[in-house]
């Protein structure tokens, strides 16, 4: 029966209010516990807490029994060692129960070891091997502190505090307190052998935790040699302290591989912590070596002198350690590294290749990790509901296609773990597990494995298949993202190309235009008021004019106004700054010999905007009117303007001959027109068909108003010769 949330969390505040307890009754005592004990308190109150939180996190993980145990029999061990070392004299029960104290302690590094990182049991016969040890430990300890001198008095030798026994002391009880006191260390350590057989038939990450287990652990006793080994070390005021971290951190690391917690870091990390400890220790080693050979003796000073040198030469190794990583993570994964250090290679290189080259890392980087058979990548296909074989490692070959529409499990996000009777279709038979890609948008790919061959996948292998589906994901969205960013920069480009090339046309244009101006005004105007002012100096030299010259002369200045009018269409005219482009539209329409329709709306009409945009849409008016009339032929024109979605539309739609707009060359007046648009952030459309006339549609972005004008509304009918009268609005 497994106990509920609350007594675990119970147990465990008990046990760690009961080793702080303990611990503040030997402060105050005569006889202080040791560094040791104190140590047994911070794992006891370490295992306190990884029982909760792996009861909560992974029930399954049958460890957290053991921890709860440890943390159990660590506050006890504690209370008793506290209570008889306060006392003279202990009672034989109390002064029994310190002698085999170490018992229990074992026992439970034993489980640990031996269940140690998934809870199972590391040979079928483990019951009764750790039954076997348990006894013959018990025994043991109970023989000595049965010979013991004085009926096993106390201090208990051997174990508080952890002195051998003397000679004197009879040979049979010398004998079973110290392999009492071996049998403590003995056993533990031949548990951990049982570490070796299941790294080699586990999976990846397995293996990894007890790869991070491993490497704090030895980080732990690296630390407690060393405080142990120093000169000097035993009087620092810091000892107790040091030694707490050094335990601390072994704890951290197991707490990280038994929750499983970015697991993949030590991958990462390990080949840059090789190289600077590495560099740290040949330089502290170099150092003490040159003292000892100078001085001939080896002094604390000549240590502590050493490690900050070390430390200073690791942090100078920094940048250049970059370059040996590789190196180094070649001798520690070999040439195709396993396991969660395939991350390394995803995180290092995705984002740069194609979708086609990623799905092809991807699969082969998801077999190495999880060792299975093998690991195919299927990304969407044109047709809805498939997907596409996109990359694939190891095995047979997969299937090209696979047509998911009537398996909606593909369709949920996240890693999937298949069982014996779950339904496989239409991923291949042998289909241990699969991971549905998907970012916000959408299922971007698929990514299934097969079975392994030592043992199933588990929960732990789903996590980091988890994991390769991340690195995955955040690859694909930074190739998303790039493309697009890609794509509207040659978006922008090509729009940079084409402003420049219509500021050139519109320069062009301009030119061209007074040119026009001139060459009329010489040909046409100029010529006509030259004629008809020679015209009127000869009749002023006639002492009597005829009915009929000046009618010749009415005629002729009447030309010459007609001329102009054609003259001033170019340009740019008073009435469209004084009272806005409907107005200057209805102006213009009002000299056209044809019919022209105005539908603009009285607040349409009433509103200003920019005067470029003015402008613009005027010029566009005049230049499709005048198309309209000379090129299309036509005898019936509507122009409407609206505003609608922040811009506003002038349309202007005839009933002409109409033309093909391919067959326009560069320079003409829809190309002027255009880039006019463009000009203001608007655009411009053309349709034209034989049949149906042509629609000329310009649109661009508003400015707010900022007076106001009067409606423009009706028909304008321009009859032959009186192109100068105003046009009947209504």
């Amino acid at each position: 029966m497994i106990p509920r949330n609350w007594t675990v969390r119970a147990i465990a505040v008990a046990s760690v209010s009961t080793s702080v307890a303990a611990l503040v009754i030997s402060t105050r005592s005569a006889h202080p516990l040791p560094v040791a004990v104190v140590n047994v308190a911070v794992i006891a109150a370490a295992a306190a807490t990884l029982a909760v939180l792996l009861h909560e996190k992974s029930r399954e993980n049958a460890l957290w029994r053991v921890l709860l145990a440890s943390a159990i029999v660590g506050p006890v061990a504690i209370v008793v060692l506290a209570v008889a070392a306060d006392q003279h004299s202990p009672p034989p029960w109390l002064t029994a129960t310190a002698w085999t104290l170490d018992v229990p302690l074992t026992l439970v590094w034993v489980l640990f070891f031996g269940g140690y990182p998934d809870g199972r049991r590391p040979v079928h016969a483990w019951v009764w091997l750790v039954a076997a040890a348990t006894a013959l430990h018990l025994s043991v300890a109970l023989y000595a502190w049965s010979t013991a001198p004085g009926g096993g008095g106390w201090p208990v030798q051997g174990h508080v505090p952890w002195q051998a026994p003397q000679m004197t002391e009879p040979e049979l009880h010398v004998i079973a307190a110290r392999t009492s006191i071996a049998l403590s260390g003995l056993l533990p350590m031949l548990a951990a052998t049982f570490l070796i057989m299941r790294y080699r038939r586990s999976g990846p990450v397995v293996r990894q935790q007890i790869r991070v287990g491993a490497i704090g652990f030895v980080l732990t006793v690296a630390i407690e040699v060393g405080l142990l080994t120093l000169p000097g070390s035993a009087s620092w005021p810091a000892r107790t302290t040091a030694s707490v971290v050094a335990v601390g951190i072994g704890v951290l690391a197991v707490a990280s591989a038994l929750l499983r917690w970015r697991l993949w870091i030590v991958d990462r990390a390990l080949p840059r912590a090789v190289i600077l400890s590495g560099a740290s220790a040949a330089t502290t080693a170099l150092i003490v070596i040159v003292a000892v050979a100078w001085t001939g003796r080896l002094g604390a000073g000549q240590v502590q002198g050493a490690l900050p040198a070390a430390v200073v030469v690791s942090v100078l190794l920094q940048g250049y350690s970059l370059r040996l990583e590789p190196r180094v993570r070649h001798l520690v994964y070999g040439d195709r590294p396993h396991g969660f250090a395939v991350l390394i290679d995803l995180a290092d290189g995705l984002t740069q290749l194609n979708s086609d080259q990623a799905a092809r890392l991807i699969a082969d980087a998801t077999r190495r990790g999880l060792a299975v058979a093998w690991a195919s990548v299927w990304l969407p296909a044109a047709t809805p509901g498939e997907f596409e074989l996109a990359g694939a490692s190891g095995g047979a070959e997969p299937k090209r296609v696979l047509r998911a529409g009537a398996a909606p499990q593909l369709a949920i996000p996240g890693v999937h773990l298949l069982g014996p009777d779950d339904d496989r279709d239409p991923l291949p038979h042998d289909t241990a597990a699969f991971a549905v890609l998907a970012t916000a948008d959408g299922v971007w790919g698929l990514l299934a494995v097969g079975e392994r061959a030592r043992d199933p996948l588990t929960r732990g292998d789903m996590e980091l298949l988890e994991a390769i589906g991340a690195e995955a994901t955040l690859a694909q969205e930074n190739r998303v993202l790039h493309g697009e960013v890609e794509a509207r920069g040659q978006l922008l480009q090509e729009r940079a190309n084409q402003l420049r090339e219509s500021r050139r046309r519109l320069v062009a244009a301009q030119d061209e235009e007074r040119r026009r101006i001139e060459r009329d005004l010489h040909d046409g105007a100029q010529h006509d008021l030259i004629a008809l002012a020679g015209r009127l100096h000869q009749l002023a030299r006639r002492p009597a004019v005829a009915p009929g010259d000046l009618a010749e002369l009415a005629a002729q200045a009447e030309q010459a106004m007609f001329n102009l009018q054609d003259l001033a269409r170019g340009i740019y005219p008073s009435v469209l700054t004084d009272r806005g482009v409907a107005a200057a539209i209805r102006s213009y329409v009002g000299r056209l010999p044809f019919l022209v329709c105005l539908e603009v709306a009285a607040d349409v009409a009433a509103r200003r905007w920019h005067k470029d945009l003015e402008i613009a849409l005027y010029y566009v008016a005049v230049e499709a009117l005048g198309n309209s009339r000379k090129h299309a032929e036509a005898t019936e024109a509507t122009l409407s303007m609206e505003c609608a979605d922040s811009q506003v539309v002038l349309r202007i739609v005839d009933n002409g001959k109409g033309f093909e707009p391919s067959d326009l060359a560069e320079g003409s007046g829809l190309q002027h027109m255009a880039d006019r648009m463009a000009a203001v952030g608007g655009s411009l459309s053309v349709t034209s068909h034989p049949v149906t006339g042509t629609s000329v549609s310009a649109r661009a972005p508003m400015v707010v108003p900022v007076s106001a004008q009067l409606p423009v509304n009706g028909l304008s009918r321009t009859p032959s010769n009186t192109a100068a009268q105003p046009a009947p609005f209504g």
